[in-house]
């Protein structure tokens, strides 16, 4: 792997709240969601994702910063802290999705933090 790849690899995850947070403005602002069809919605979609995704990754990461003053952290729970991110990241954008086409009810909270709460659950038992 070369030198340039190695340090894109290093700080691309402190970088990409940012880029997806510049991108949805800006695909938000210059766009009409009529005119940019469903590519265009998922692409808002897939952005709000990485953000909220690449976001709470960071702030776990802060906190097990933090937290490793008293206990020790391995690469195995932080391996994990990235597949419980990626899995709570999915809760707005299914919200979401839910309330653009008018489907949001108080049962779909409940079946969306229910599926969640099992995902969480399956990879946190995992070996």
């Amino acid at each position: 792997m070369s030198k340039l790849a190695e340090q894109l690899k290093k700080y691309l995850p402190y970088a990409l709240p940012i880029l997806s947070c510049v991108g949805i403005v800006i695909l938000i602002n210059g766009t009409n969601p009529l005119d940019v069809g469903p590519a265009g919605i998922l692409l808002v979609f897939g952005l709000a994702y990485v953000f909220i995704s690449s976001s709470l990754f960071l702030l776990l990461t802060l906190v097990m910063v933090l937290m490793a003053y008293f206990v020790t952290i391995n690469p195995v729970s932080r391996r994990k802290m990235y597949y419980i991110s990626s899995i709570v990241a999915l809760a707005p954008v299914f919200l979401l999705a839910l309330n653009s086409i008018g489907q949001l009810e108080l049962k779909d909270f409940v079946l969306v933090f229910c599926l969640i709460g099992l995902a969480c659950f399956y990879v946190i038992k995992r070996r």
